[in-house]
């Protein structure tokens, strides 16, 4: 993306995504057109590929013929145990972002709005 002279891109982040979107509505009603909200996650799509089995013995035989795909980096995930909730995130991340795009004069008034729905700018 090409910024065009006298415009400027804010980055904030949220842990809440309630909280982002909130904030990018309250946005679009002060004026504010170009906003995003993505979450971003360590995984490349939202969907796990399971479908594909891996055993544990063709793993461990050295079975050249076995599927290595994804199973094992999944089993070594967090979210893997028992011990962490569906929606893993580290204490303290912000996996939300909400981009904006505005003119330079008009962005203080912007991050102050996102401070007040609890972004970090």
């Amino acid at each position: 993306m090409q910024l065009q002279p006298g415009e400027q891109a804010i980055f904030a982040y949220f842990s809440d995504y309630s909280d982002a979107q909130i904030a990018a509505d309250v946005l679009k009603q002060a004026g504010y057109n170009e906003i995003q909200v993505d979450r971003i996650s360590p995984y490349s799509s939202p969907r796990r590929n399971r479908h594909t089995k891996t055993n544990l013995s063709s793993l461990t035989m050295d079975n050249s013929g076995s599927n290595l795909a994804y199973g094992p980096l999944f089993a070594a995930d967090p979210a893997a145990s028992g011990m962490s909730s569906s929606s893993y995130d580290l204490p303290g991340s912000s996996s939300i972002i909400l981009t904006l795009v505005c003119d330079q004069s008009l962005s203080p008034q912007a991050v102050e709005l996102l401070k007040q729905y609890g972004a970090s700018v």
